[in-house]
């Protein structure tokens, strides 16, 4: 029985310490991602630039939803984009004032104030875009891989990577990424493995 039990520790802390490396590997990443993303991408000019809510709190836009709107409505004033899809419960809505005070008018703007996950972003995205145009798509520079992995899963070809902001110095959202790569990669399991289901509850699954 002692034998038994030293053995099943054993093996638990080999697969504690290979959790541990994956993890390590997947926040190295992400923090190459955030230092050495480029910041001064001059995408080609698309119909559409679609932006990811960043969250907001209490009426007030996030820092990130901020800064991503001012990249988006940027885009669009520059005549790399014609138009905006916005894409986010909460700090959409509020991005899309943001981004008519930057001038855009209501023509420019798509809003889908839905979705509560970056896959969910990129499931109601599809249904309100055609995802064989080709699109820019403004995130957090380490939020870019993910998203473009997102985006990918639900049909997007032909799309432009371009960051919001600059060097993102605070440790929480760096560290809350690493884990919300293998969460999504577990959640995209799940949902192709459930094709046969409802399509709402499917897309709950995203949330």
């Amino acid at each position: 029985m002692a034998l038994i039990r030293r053995t099943r520790l054993r093996r638990a802390r080999r697969v504690l310490r290979l959790m541990v490396a994956f993890y390590a590997a997947t926040l190295a990443f992400v923090l190459a991602c955030n230092l050495l993303w480029p910041r001064a991408s001059e995408p080609e000019a698309v119909d559409w630039v679609i932006c990811l809510g960043g969250g907001a709190s209490q009426g007030v836009l996030s820092e990130a939803s901020l800064m991503r709107a001012e990249r988006c409505g940027q885009l669009v004033l520059d005549g790399r984009a014609r138009s905006v899809l916005v894409t986010g419960h909460g700090a959409g809505i509020l991005m899309v004032g943001h981004l008519r005070d930057m001038g855009l008018t209501d023509t420019q703007i798509l809003l889908e104030p839905d979705s509560r996950s970056t896959l969910q972003n990129a499931l109601y995205s599809a249904a309100l875009v055609d995802p064989q145009d080709p699109a820019i798509l403004v995130t957090d520079a380490y939020h870019l891989p993910r998203s473009w992995v997102s985006y990918r899963v639900m049909g997007f070809r032909d799309i432009q990577l371009v960051s919001s902001t600059g060097m993102v110095d605070r440790p929480a959202p760096l560290l809350r990424e690493a884990s919300a790569i293998w969460f999504n990669a577990l959640r995209v399991l799940i949902y192709a493995g459930t094709f046969w289901a409802d399509p709402d509850m499917r897309a709950a699954l995203l949330a």
